[in-house]
């Protein structure tokens, strides 16, 4: 699927006006100017367009992630994890998932490893038991 849009500006920087428009419908001469773009003025602009693109992105990104927890407990439970290391980042969410939720049996871990990034970021490396 071809993603696009387009895009006119009439007039001069501060006193013309501009209008886009993508082929979805969604977007059509949605317009635009000086003022909606550098002085908040109400209204849209691009980089608004652009933030909710990267923002739905990021969150179908992150819904993925999460998701791979179901397949490290099949593994889990198949006794093929051996190590896994697990990043911990300083954000926080207000609710969560468990990391976990599908092992079939209480699998001791071994903390072998931590180091901390400058961002706060802690990577956990742990060796696991073998059943």
């Amino acid at each position: 699927m071809e993603r696009k849009a387009s895009a006119v500006w009439k007039g001069g920087l501060k006193d013309g006006k501009g209008e886009f428009s993508a082929p979805s419908g969604v977007f059509s001469h949605v317009p635009y100017s000086f003022t909606t773009r550098f002085e908040n003025a109400p209204g849209t602009n691009p980089e608004e367009l652009i933030a909710a693109a990267h923002a739905s992105c990021f969150s179908m990104a992150l819904s993925a992630q999460l998701g791979g927890a179901n397949l490290t407990a099949s593994l889990f439970n198949l006794g093929l994890v051996d190590e896994m290391s697990l990043a911990v980042h300083p954000i926080i969410l207000g609710g969560g998932k468990l990391l976990f939720s599908n092992i079939n049996n209480k699998t001791p871990i071994t903390l072998v490893d931590t180091k901390t990034y400058s961002s706060g970021l802690v990577m956990l490396t742990y060796y696991v038991a073998s059943k």
